[in-house]
């Protein structure tokens, strides 16, 4: 096998801890308190419905993936395995007393290729509330409309939601950047086919966890720009 210059036992343990720590920001979201109307007029009422549905829709989403990462993980473990496996047998066959690195490296890179890397699943980020229908439902005195606005859990529902979800974002964009940090070291440390093969699938790691923080942030904006209505 070519280059035999890093270490798996060093390696393979920073790209399980960089993977677990995608894995516990996809599971983040699920823990976010669904967002109260910002009054109790139907308008409000009807936004902070149809921001909860899409927070519950892309917290599942997320969830989703974290079973995929999981497997990506251990089949990264298992590879590194098969290299220290292979790194043995060439040692042993320069030696002479045996053969077959060649075929022990191909298996290394067919465990690579074969890690399922999941794709981004779509989330669909609702519109707000048609007004005209919602408002038709307020009783038209002035006082009972002033009620209605102001009533209820004010700003401080929708902010906090959207400021959840912000938070969320961030934590995701941090473990798609550990993800990179391992990925662009991986083939100047470990010449081999192999290593550009795991550094692509950690890559396409990121590509998904970068993806999913665009979606949190989505999420975030929708509730902020519905905290007062």
């Amino acid at each position: 096998m070519a280059g035999i210059r890093v270490d798996p036992a060093e390696v393979g343990p920073r790209i399980s801890a960089a993977l677990s720590s995608a894995a516990a920001a996809l599971a983040a979201p699920a823990a976010i308190t669904p967002p109260a109307a910002p009054g109790a007029d139907p308008v409000s009422v009807a936004a902070a419905g149809q921001v909860a549905a899409s927070a519950g829709r892309l917290s599942a989403d997320l969830a989703g993936g974290i079973a995929r990462i999981t497997e990506g993980s251990q089949a990264v473990a298992a590879a590194l395995q098969r290299y220290v496996d292979g790194d043995t047998a060439g040692a042993q066959g320069i030696s002479g007393e045996s053969v077959g690195a060649g075929a022990v490296g191909d298996a290394v890179q067919a465990a690579l290729s074969a890690l399922n890397i999941p794709a981004p699943p779509p989330v669909s980020i609702p519109e707000m509330p048609d007004m005209s229908s919602a408002v038709a439902q307020i009783p038209a005195e002035p006082a009972t409309v002033d009620d209605a606005l102001r009533g209820g859990a004010g700003e401080a529902g929708m902010e906090a939601h959207a400021a959840a979800w912000d938070s969320a974002a961030a934590e995701l964009s941090s473990a798609a950047a550990a993800l990179q940090a391992l990925a662009a070291g991986l083939p100047g440390s470990w010449d081999s086919e192999a290593a550009s093969l795991l550094s692509a699938r950690l890559q396409s790691f990121r590509a998904w966890l970068l993806e999913e923080a665009r979606s949190s942030r989505s999420e975030a904006m929708l509730s902020s720009a519905n905290a007062t209505h």
